[in-house]
């Protein structure tokens, strides 16, 4: 569209990077994985994103979103907003 800034992004909904893995970022685990390799890893890509992963395929795909999206969805969870009943 013309007129539309390219570079204007929604953050919101997940995209799947699969060649972040090999971008040199330092991944996390929870500390409560007890060091199991059945986890998911978190990671700050850039100062606008976090990147998750499966600690099982380091090298598969990365799912991205911005930070405000990240820190809603774990302030939503500390809520109970996802319980499953």
């Amino acid at each position: 569209m013309p007129g539309r800034d390219e570079g204007a992004r929604c953050r919101t909904t997940p995209r799947l990077q699969p060649n972040m893995a090999e971008t040199v970022v330092r991944w996390r685990k929870s500390s409560h994985s007890n060091h199991e390799s059945n986890c998911v890893e978190m990671a700050e890509l850039d100062q606008e994103t976090v990147g998750f992963r499966d600690s099982k395929d380091r090298s598969g795909p990365v799912l991205t979103f911005g930070r405000a999206a990240v820190r809603a969805f774990v302030a939503g969870t500390a809520r109970g907003e996802f319980a499953v009943e």
